[in-house]
């Protein structure tokens, strides 16, 4: 019975050491996508603002021809 128990403990060791290296890489994963969704929408963000200044000159070069 013993045995058993000392068994049963070095599985449950096992498995959450398993569970803890796996949350670490979700995080490690997670932090990466958080960066890179900020550098897109930064980027999305300076291609808007760029696309209205050129809006904007088009509509003066409308006018003046």
């Amino acid at each position: 019975m013993s045995l058993l128990a000392r068994k049963s403990v070095k599985v449950i060791e096992n498995l959450a050491k398993a569970v803890a290296s796996l949350e670490e890489r979700n995080k490690v994963s997670e932090e990466s996508l958080i960066g890179f969704l900020t550098t897109a929408q930064k980027m999305l963000s300076d291609q808007d603002e760029q696309i209205k200044k050129l809006q904007k000159r088009l509509e003066v070069f409308r006018h003046v021809n």
